[in-house]
């Protein structure tokens, strides 16, 4: 089975993120990618928020993409893995 796994980073303008699928050599390749500019309210956020809406933002987005029976492995720089 070929699963997906979405990789969250945000920036001082905005959020991003890149849906990855492992292939069958064990090698990551993204297939999709969002991002977002941040709104006046969402700009104050610190660093944790604002990885948190790109979560949230993926999570939305790539719902039926991502299997539900197993758990999710989420990719940042901030929030762990």
């Amino acid at each position: 089975m070929i699963s997906r796994t979405p990789l969250v980073e945000k920036s001082d303008v905005g959020v991003g993120a890149v849906l990855l699928q492992d292939s069958e050599d064990g090698v990551f390749h993204p297939v999709a990618y969002i991002s977002q500019k941040f709104k006046g309210h969402q700009r104050p956020y610190n660093t944790v928020e604002k990885e948190l809406l790109a979560l949230i933002m993926a999570l939305e987005k790539w719902d039926v993409y991502l299997e539900h029976n197993t758990p999710l492995i989420v990719y940042s720089d901030r929030l762990g893995t």
